[in-house]
C-alpha cells in the first residue's frame, strides 16, 4: 500500500514552495532539501521542521460509505 504525509508550507511566517529537483524535494526559495517527514536535511534551513497538517489515510470505499455526499473533483 502507498503512504502519504502532509505538512504546512509556512515556516517562520514565510510560505515555502516545493519542487522535486533531481529526485530530491527542494524548497524553491532557499534550495534546502527536505525529507518525507517534513525535515530540512540540507541547505540553509537544515534542522528546521514543517508542522504536520491534518489528514486522513483511507480507502475510497471506506470514505464513500461514511461520507456519501462527498463531491469528487475531476480536472
Amino acid at each position: 500500500m502507498g503512504a502519504a504525509s502532509a505538512f504546512s508550507a509556512v515556516l517562520n511566517g514565510k510560505r515555502q514552495t516545493f519542487a522535486v529537483i533531481g529526485g530530491r524535494i527542494m524548497d524553491t526559495r532557499t534550495l534546502s532539501e527536505w525529507d518525507t517527514f517534513g525535515r530540512a536535511v540540507e541547505g540553509p534551513l537544515s534542522g528546521q521542521r514543517l508542522q504536520p497538517a491534518g489528514g486522513t489515510d483511507s480507502f475510497w470505499f471506506d470514505w464513500a460509505a461514511f461520507h456519501p455526499d462527498t463531491e469528487v473533483w475531476e480536472p
